[in-house]
């Protein structure tokens, strides 16, 4: 049926690490595998708060949050005019895929320097992704995204996403 599970997946891992040796690459597998537990674990715990405006940790920006659909259109369809956001969101568009660091930079970029309404972003990666979770999707834009709007006073005004890329 195609169904891998967790498990299976990291016994394998495992067994390829005990037959062969450890590497990079079965070190991120199992990383994943934890990533995914804390995300389905944290998104339980933290319930439908993973859905609302606030998130679960309460966070309100100092400004109001837009809801411009030209902006956010210029955003899904990869057209902001800076070119990793818009490489990001136009393999999203064309694949419906985008790797981990894409989906987060162009979540930073849509929430923190745009400053659009973060859920439009999570609602258009649910019906983007191929690998749509959703515990995954929500909780990292609540995680990951949500609080990088605290660090700025006014969204358009100094674009700051660079930071990233720093870091990624």
């Amino acid at each position: 049926h195609g169904c891998l599970s967790p498990r299976k997946l990291y016994a394998e891992v495992k067994r390829y690490e005990k037959q062969r040796r450890k590497n990079k690459s079965t070190y991120w597998i199992v990383h994943e595998l934890c990533w995914r537990d804390f995300v389905r674990f944290s998104s339980l715990n933290a319930g439908s708060s993973i859905f609302k405006l606030r998130g679960p940790q309460n966070i309100q920006p100092s400004w109001q949050w837009s809801r411009d659909l030209s902006l956010f259109q210029r955003w899904c369809d990869g057209a902001t005019g800076f070119p990793i956001i818009d490489a990001f969101m136009r393999e999203l568009q064309a694949t419906g895929y985008c790797n981990h660091m894409g989906r987060e930079t162009a979540g930073w970029f849509l929430a923190r320097d745009l400053g659009l309404d973060w859920r439009m972003g999570a609602e258009w990666f649910e019906s983007a992704l191929i690998d749509y979770e959703p515990a995954a999707n929500w909780y990292n834009w609540v995680y990951r995204c949500l609080p990088a709007v605290l660090k700025i006073d006014t969204p358009r005004k100094h674009l700051s996403t660079l930071e990233v890329i720093i870091w990624g």
